[in-house]
């Protein structure tokens, strides 16, 4: 099951600094919108460029994200392959 949160309640998953900034940046009227992921709601809250941060700060830092939950997907089909394979017994 996909996991939809709002995106203010996405953020507030953040380490301290950038929850902070995050939060800062929130463009309010998509604190509600529902997400799948953390990197979709750094992605749709607030406009990048416009943030103290800056476009390329966010940019790095999403694909960071990205990769951590690539990576959480793949451990999880591996595990349910692991876990469904059948047993061989001599």
């Amino acid at each position: 099951m996909i996991d939809m949160k709002k995106i203010s309640d996405w953020y507030k998953e953040l380490p301290t600094p950038q929850k902070e900034m995050a939060l800062d940046n929130l463009d309010i009227s998509f604190a509600g919108v529902l997400t799948t992921s953390l990197s979709s709601a750094l992605s749709e809250g607030f406009i990048w460029r416009d943030s103290y941060e800056g476009h390329y700060y966010w940019e790095i830092f999403v694909k960071g994200i990205e990769a951590d939950e690539f990576r959480e997907s793949r451990r999880e089909d591996f595990q349910w392959e692991a876990d469904n394979l059948p047993d061989f017994e001599d």
